[in-house]
């Protein structure tokens, strides 16, 4: 079981979207009680060959937010155009915010601003004083390609992943 907090992020978006309430409320009820959370992530969570570039780099989850079956796989609740998106640290979750499931909610530093703020210990140790990122597009190709230890930058703030392997597993995962 794990300790659950969220966010005003995402007690905001919420607001705006309650229709992903009953989803959240499950996925944190199922966090607290130590019950999976596999039907609400990728139904590519058990290949091998696959890679959240989030999790392997960052330790951020993300949780489509239907409470229906999916058809296609029933051990699945269906894919939604939104996610929620957590981090986790040892016992703890914290619920970031809900973002859209495109290329940019998983290389934005949005998630890590919004995890700062909340939990600067989790971040802090990914804060590097590079001269230089990729811009969005550019990060996004090269972490589509594999290419996973690429710096965030916003500002005048470096951000640097966990430490992914070459195949594209969490460093950690490997050692």
């Amino acid at each position: 079981p794990y300790e659950v907090y969220d966010t005003k992020e995402l007690q905001r978006t919420l607001k705006r979207k309650p229709y992903y309430k009953d989803a959240v409320e499950d996925i944190i009820t199922r966090l607290m009680s130590g019950l999976p959370v596999w039907p609400y992530q990728s139904s590519k969570i058990s290949l091998l060959e696959h890679s959240d570039p989030l999790l392997a780099g960052w330790d951020i989850y993300h949780f489509h937010l239907s409470t229906e079956k999916d058809d296609k796989n029933p051990y699945f609740f269906k894919r939604t155009n939104d996610l929620l998106f957590a981090m986790r640290k040892g016992k703890y979750f914290l619920l970031l915010d809900i973002l859209p499931h495109k290329w940019k909610s998983f290389i934005d530093t949005w998630l890590l601003e919004i995890a700062k703020k909340y939990w600067p210990e989790a971040v802090h140790t990914f804060r590097g004083n590079l001269a230089y990122a990729p811009k969005p597009k550019h990060h996004y190709d090269l972490v589509n390609r594999r290419y996973i230890n690429i710096p965030h930058q916003k500002n005048s703030e470096v951000y640097i992943p966990l430490g992914v392997a070459s195949e594209g597993t969490a460093g950690k995962a490997v050692m």
